[in-house]
């Protein structure tokens, strides 16, 4: 250490000793403590995030389930709520099936699958509640 902070006035002395009285055992524990903190904060924001990720994956394997009728009013649906995210979902999904799979093009299914999908995934990635009407399968 060279008695210099980022953004202040030079420290006087050059000392590494800590001058608040604590001896480094206190410091080391102290650092200790910190570092389990932050390593539990992170367990919690992965967990978190682990329990998002399946939600998210219990969902496309719910739109996986549905009937072609099921998703097509489910689009409908989305289409009519928020149909400038509609549109940029549906390109997103052209586009995925037209360099991974073109011959998938030719499948309604795939590309309203796919398109629900990233609905899905739009509002998952928000970090906000799904809106009903697009959880809410229709009969």
């Amino acid at each position: 250490m060279d008695g210099t902070s980022v953004g202040e006035t030079p420290v006087s002395g050059t000392s590494s000793g800590s001058s608040d009285g604590r001896s480094t055992e206190e410091e080391d524990a102290g650092d200790e403590h910190s570092s389990a903190l932050a390593a539990a904060r992170a367990g919690e924001t992965a967990s978190a995030q682990d329990r998002r990720q399946s939600e998210l994956d219990r969902l496309w394997s719910a739109a996986n389930d549905l009937g072609d009728d099921q998703l097509s009013r489910l689009l409908l649906q989305f289409e009519r709520k928020r149909p400038q995210v509609y549109r940029e979902k549906r390109q997103l999904a052209l586009g995925q099936l037209g360099r991974e799979e073109p011959q998938a093009l030719q499948s309604v299914r795939a590309v309203d699958l796919l398109s629900f999908k990233y609905a899905l995934m739009h509002y998952w990635s928000e970090d906000k509640p799904l809106p009903a009407w697009l959880t809410r399968f229709p009969r």
